[in-house]
């Protein structure tokens, strides 16, 4: 090396301060970038579902949300009529979730959101889609479907939570699929509130 170009680590004394400044902010995000990159694990650890399956990139981004939502809601307590961190039940979860993946509000209770959008038994789940279960007499339940029979819902006995459909319980009690936004995008079945 020429000795009138010093390296980086000798000419770091003689550096301005906002030259130091920038680099440092650089290097941070550089090894955030790197150390992002090289976590693989999800941030749930029952089960191990392949999410990447999805191509779709208005699904991708609809399911990147939903786990998102997953993260700061997860373990929050079941609650008959809570609609926050401190404890919510499943069609107010569902509610919530749905302002940050869509435009829309959808009605409060799993008796109106059950109404909403088109019937989607015989088709391919795609995420988004509200998946319903009957459990007993004029008990109803309901939660969203993420990818590779995975949903995410507010559980009387584990809090929000993401469950499988190949459950025995959720496929003993499953009711129906209803679609409220498309696969192409973020278009409602239904009218904004």
């Amino acid at each position: 090396m020429d000795k009138h170009s010093p390296c980086l680590i000798t000419a770091w004394p003689l550096a301005k301060p906002r030259v130091k400044k920038h680099l440092i902010t650089l290097l941070v995000i550089s090894v955030s970038i790197v150390i992002q990159g090289c976590t693989s694990s999800p941030f749930y650890q029952k089960e191990s579902p392949n999410f990447s399956s999805i191509t779709d990139r208005n699904l991708q981004d609809r399911q990147t949300k939903l786990l998102a939502i997953y993260q700061q809601w997860q373990g929050t307590p079941y609650r008959l009529g809570g609609n926050s961190l401190a404890g919510v039940d499943c069609s107010a979860f569902v509610q919530h979730a749905y302002q940050v993946i869509s435009p829309y509000r959808l009605p409060r209770t799993t008796k109106s959101q059950v109404l909403l959008g088109t019937a989607v038994n015989k088709q391919p789940m795609i995420t988004g889609d509200l998946v319903f279960f009957k459990i007993k007499g004029q008990t109803r339940h309901v939660g969203i479907y993420i990818n590779d029979k995975q949903f995410l819902h507010a559980s009387t006995s584990q809090g929000v939570t993401i469950s499988s459909l190949t459950n025995s319980y959720w496929k003993k009690h499953y009711w129906q699929t209803r679609r409220i936004l498309s696969k192409q995008n973020n278009v409602a079945n239904i009218a904004p509130y």
